[in-house]
Formats: C-alpha cells, structure tokens, sequence
C-alpha cells in the first residue's frame, strides 16, 4: 500500500503578499553565500511560511543499522555523509561528473560511495535497497520502484510551484514552476519529478511507502 504524507492546506498555496527584494538587498545576499562546491545550498535555503514535516527526522526514522540506502541527486554528498551513521551501505549518484568528484574527495565514511549516474536509469539490481532519497532532485518513478525492495521505502522533497516566489518575481520570471517547465521543455528533458505526482505503480507497490512533497501543491 502505498502512503503519502499529506500537505496541510495552509501549505498549498500563499496567500499573503510577498516581499519583494530590491536589488541592492540581493546582491548583499549574493555576496554573503560565498563559494558553493559541490551541491549544498543550505547556507541560502529559503525560510518556507509553513513547514509540515522535516526532512532529517523522516530520513533518519526511515533508516536503520542494515540499511542499504541510495540518495539520488547526491551533489557533492554534503547532506548525504550527514546520514552515514545510521546505515550500514550507502550510494549517492549524481549526473554531473564534478560535484561527484567533490563528493569523492571529501568523502571519509567507510560505508559511503559515490559515483555519476542519471536518475532517469539507475544501474542498481532489482529490489536491492531498503531506502531511496531524493532531494530536490529529479527522479524516476519506476525507477525507485524497480530497485527497492518489498517494504522499502522512499523519501522525496521538492520544490513548489511557488517556491522563493520574491526573487522571481524580483528577476520577473514568473514563478518556480513556469520557468523549469518552459526550460525543461525547450531543452526536451525528462519531466520534473513533481509532474510524475499518481504515476506511482497502485495497488500491489510491494508494500512500498512514499513519504511526502514539502510545502505547497506539486507542479502540474
């Protein structure tokens, strides 16, 4: 049976105006984040209005000491290592060569590996993983499916619709969502994981659990 938390409705949609920053303010943020390497963005995440459930409690509860775990979109494996303690395999995938070089070389865990694959075909045998991951990254459905295991389970957050809605509108771009569509569209790409949302096998998911979308309604 498959779960998905469900998202509270005062997360779904904003209601109240948004700020919109002046240029000179994102400059200053722009220059207060610094260098990033590999992939983590923590130091510039948004503070969402409405946040229903929390990521590193629901990976860590999703874990165990035999666990075999994937993070798919791992970056450079910044909040991946993180993790490292509470399973006894794991494997970030990345498709970009050098944030999975990044995640090599700074890689010190006895039980982490890394290496550069696409989401959209997963050299991983048939339900051999207890646990998938997905950060703010593109995902397969079919996919995570084939590759866990029966009653594994896989936790996913993304992006809204909405999401850091006062810089798009400070850019006038729109939103989130139209802008990685038209550009996901003119570069002919794999849809984003939120436009896959009740693509999912139904019943008879081997007892697999999908756990959650944060904040406000999927993409459409």
């Amino acid at each position: 049976m498959t779960q998905l938390l469900s998202v509270p409705p005062t997360a779904r949609a904003f209601q109240r105006p948004i700020a919109v920053p002046t240029r000179a303010e994102l400059v200053a943020i722009y220059g207060a984040v610094g260098e990033i390497e590999g992939w983590d963005f923590r130091g510039a995440e948004p503070v969402p209005e409405t946040e229903p459930w929390d990521w590193d409690l629901e990976v860590r509860a999703a874990c165990s000491p035999g666990a075999r775990v994937l993070d798919v979109g791992t970056g450079g494996g910044e909040v991946f290592r993180e993790y490292a303690d509470v399973f006894e395999l794991g494997l970030g995938v990345d498709h970009d060569e050098e944030r999975i070089r990044v995640a090599q070389r700074n890689a010190g865990e006895a039980n982490l590996r890394f290496g550069v694959m696409e989401a959209a075909m997963l050299a991983v045998r048939d339900a051999s993983l207890d646990l998938v991951l997905a950060r703010c990254a593109d995902y397969n459905p079919a996919e995570v499916y084939r590759v866990l295991r029966p009653g594994g389970v896989f936790v996913t957050l993304q992006m809204a619709d909405r999401d850091t809605q006062n810089v798009f509108d400070a850019f006038g771009w729109g939103s989130y969502g139209t802008f990685w569509r038209s550009l996901r569209i003119e570069r002919n790409a794999l849809p984003h994981v939120a436009g896959c949302r009740g693509r999912l096998p139904g019943p008879g998911l081997r007892g697999n659990t999908l756990r959650g979308v944060r904040r406000a309604a999927a993409l459409r």
